[in-house]
């Protein structure tokens, strides 16, 4: 459980303890921000490509109402 030095042999005290701990919790939420923002980026992708096709159709239906 305990991955420093003095965690090892019992003498961990409780501000190292809380070092450790804040420091896995930011190495946590550095692991979910870096999933969140490439979960973003896929999503913000497809919905450029769907706008992409909605504009395109769009304009073909216009083309093809004026003709």
């Amino acid at each position: 459980m305990a991955s420093s030095n003095g965690a090892a042999n019992g003498t961990e005290s409780h501000a190292e303890r809380a070092e450790r701990v804040l420091s896995d919790a930011e190495q946590t939420a550095e692991q979910a921000t870096a999933k969140a923002v490439d979960c973003i980026a896929r999503v913000a992708d497809r919905l450029r490509e769907e706008a992409e096709d909605i504009w395109a159709e769009a304009q073909a239906i216009r083309r093809g109402q004026r003709s």
